[in-house]
């Protein structure tokens, strides 16, 4: 009879502690960090690439429908590229 009480009582403890460190465990939500990232000027993308091809920036213009950098009518090169170009040779930037 005093196995069984004991055995209950273990049982018990047992139980409790479990409930008592499973409920005190709370999760953390961690954001991720977020990068913040100053997209460069129009005036500097279009100087930024006059120099590249050797044409006057007044040559050139940007179709924000296509987003594409136009040079005598053609269409050239995307934003999203000329962007991703400008950021690897302008680190700082």
């Amino acid at each position: 009879m005093i196995r069984t009480i004991t055995k209950t009582i273990t049982k018990k403890l047992l139980l409790l502690a479990v409930i008592s460190l499973s409920s005190s465990c709370a999760k953390e939500i961690i954001q991720p960090k977020e990068e913040i990232v100053q997209k460069p000027k129009m005036e500097e993308l279009t100087g930024y690439y006059s120099k590249l091809v050797r044409v006057k920036p007044s040559d050139m213009i940007y179709n924000e429908k296509t987003e594409q950098f136009s040079i005598f009518g053609t269409d050239q090169i995307s934003l999203s590229d000329l962007t991703e170009i400008y950021k690897i040779n302008n680190p700082q930037n």
